[in-house]
């Protein structure tokens, strides 16, 4: 019989996994869905019952079959997109125009050695601060092309993020402050482009510090 799911989560505190198939399992952005993968049976006929009679939402066949062919690519993406944020972190690191670069594999970074501990590599998502006013950051990130100015991750291309005025921006600046959200923080889904387009393309736009 159904029980409320949440009672079932507290009662049992089970190793429950949640996926936003949207992003890298997907990774062409061109489709919406995820996944909640348990083996525990209680708690698998509980999330089956609240998706099927609660919410009553399921994934569109074609979003099923979009899903599947780019769970193909996967372990091919990632590699590349890891590839390339680590290129891209040696390039920004000791940059003169940022003056904070966070990124797992570097070994400063505070969760460092958790990282490699939980993880085979380090991902696709870098952030660094530049040497610049909140404008002045945005200017920067206008002039880029190669990037595209977008909030999401995980697809094939390269986007760029500022999240004072993007991701963030629903966060007072008191919040933002409280968080770590600095004006000249900029994210960087790192996409598969060859790296030394994306290189040159930051390159450009730091010129105009």
């Amino acid at each position: 019989m159904h029980r409320d799911l949440g009672k079932v989560f507290a009662q049992k505190r089970p190793d429950v996994v949640i996926h936003s198939a949207t992003k890298y399992l997907n990774g062409h952005s061109d489709s919406i869905g995820g996944a909640i993968l348990t083996d525990d049976d209680e708690i698998a006929d509980s999330v089956r019952h609240t998706q099927a009679y609660d919410l009553g939402g399921t994934l569109a066949p074609f979003d099923c079959y979009l899903t599947l062919r780019g769970l193909r690519t996967l372990p091919l993406r990632m590699d590349q997109h890891e590839t390339n944020a680590a290129k891209l972190v040696r390039f920004l690191d000791g940059h003169p125009a940022t003056i904070q670069v966070n990124y797992p594999g570097l070994q400063q970074h505070p969760q460092h050695d958790l990282a490699r501990e939980q993880m085979d590599g380090f991902g696709g998502i870098v952030s660094f601060e530049l040497d610049a006013t909140g404008v002045e950051t945005q200017a920067v990130l206008e002039e880029l092309t190669t990037f595209t100015l977008a909030v999401s991750l995980g697809g094939t291309e390269s986007l760029v993020d500022h999240p004072a005025t993007m991701s963030a921006s629903y966060l007072s600046d008191a919040e933002r402050e409280e968080a770590g959200i600095p004006d000249s923080l900029v994210r960087i889904p790192v996409g598969i482009e060859h790296v030394d387009d994306l290189r040159a393309d930051l390159g450009r736009a730091f010129v105009h510090l």
